[in-house]
């Protein structure tokens, strides 16, 4: 009983106590993760990813040339 008097009920080591039970818990919550984590699987792109990344940059283009053409529009304009 002198060690949970003298220790645990000082209020000097409430905040060790605190700051060591956070540290258990963020220790054991690494653990866990590293232990039951999910393994990735690297596969080729598929045909539809493909598809879309040209779909993505034939868009991009368009915009580009929007703009360009807005700006020529607006020159223009100012002229």
């Amino acid at each position: 009983m002198d060690f949970f008097d003298n220790y645990l009920l000082n209020p000097r080591r409430h905040g060790l106590i605190i700051v060591g039970a956070v540290i258990g818990i963020v220790v054991l919550f690494i653990a866990l993760m590293l232990i039951f984590r999910v393994p990735t699987v690297k596969t080729e792109p598929t045909e539809e990813d493909e598809n879309a990344l040209t779909a993505q940059e034939e868009e991009s283009e368009l915009n580009l040339d929007l703009q360009l053409f807005d700006k020529q529009k607006y020159y223009e304009s100012l002229e």
